[in-house]
C-alpha cells in the first residue's frame, strides 16, 4: 500500500458524525420560511456549500436561511447529536506526533467553520492548515479548494491523499490529481466511491498509509 507524507481531510461525514443533524437542522431552517421536505430530499445538501443547498431549495435568502441552518444545527451539537466518529481524535493525534502534514478542505464556509468546527472540538489545532467553501472562486467538486490548500501547506499532490465520505470529495480529488481515500465509515453514497486509491472501513486503517 502507498504511503503518504500528507493527509488532507473533509469534515462533515469524515471527521464529524453528523448527517442526522445536519439534515435535521437543514430541514427546520426551510420550516421557518415555509418550505417543508422531507429529510430524504434534503440529503444532496451533504457536502456542497451551505448556500448551493438553500438556492436549489428555494430559500427566498440563501445567506440567512444558511444561518437558521446554522442556529439549529448549533442547538442540535449542544444536545449530543454531532460527535467524532469513533478513532478520529486516536488517528489525527498519531498522525500529528508522527511528523505528518494535516489539512482541511471543507464545504463549510470560515464562519461555519469557526463557529461550529473550531469552537466545538479541541482537535480542530491539529491542522496545519485550512480552506473553506467562500476561500476559492469554485468550491468543490472543482478542484481549486484542493488546490488551494497544497499551495498554502507547500506540499506535493504526489505525496498527498485526500480523505472524504462524498463523491463531491472524490471528484475533487481526482480534478486535482490527488488520490483519494474513501472515509466509508461516514459515506453517504459508498456504491458511488469506485474512483479511490484506498478504502478506508475505520479510521485506524489510515495508519497503514503513514
Amino acid at each position: 500500500m502507498k504511503r503518504y507524507k500528507h493527509f488532507i481531510f473533509d469534515i462533515d461525514g469524515t471527521l464529524i458524525d453528523n448527517e442526522a443533524a445536519n439534515l435535521l437542522a437543514c430541514q427546520r431552517a426551510l420550516q421557518d420560511e415555509g418550505i417543508h421536505k422531507d429529510l430524504p430530499a434534503l440529503r444532496f445538501s451533504l457536502g456542497i456549500p451551505g448556500k448551493v443547498s438553500m438556492t436549489q431549495l428555494g430559500a427566498a435568502d440563501a445567506d440567512a436561511a444558511v444561518r437558521r441552518w446554522g442556529v439549529h444545527y448549533q442547538r442540535l451539537s449542544e444536545e449530543g447529536m454531532v460527535k467524532p466518529f469513533d478513532g478520529i481524535v486516536e488517528l489525527l493525534r498519531t498522525l500529528k506526533t508522527s511528523g505528518h502534514t494535516m489539512g482541511i478542505v471543507t464545504s463549510k464556509n470560515r464562519v461555519e467553520y469557526t463557529e461550529e468546527f473550531c469552537r466545538n472540538w479541541d482537535f480542530a489545532s491539529l491542522f496545519d492548515g485550512y480552506i473553506c467553501a467562500d476561500d476559492t472562486a469554485n468550491p468543490k467538486p472543482h478542484a481549486e479548494p484542493l488546490l488551494a490548500v497544497m499551495k498554502q501547506l507547500q506540499i506535493e499532490a504526489k505525496d498527498t491523499i485526500y480523505l472524504g465520505d462524498s463523491v463531491y470529495d472524490m471528484q475533487c480529488a481526482n480534478s486535482a490529481d490527488v488520490d483519494f481515500g474513501a472515509a466509508m465509515w461516514g459515506a453517504v453514497a459508498p456504491d458511488m466511491l469506485t474512483n479511490c486509491a484506498v478504502k478506508f472501513e475505520k479510521p485506524a486503517d489510515v495508519l497503514r498509509c503513514r
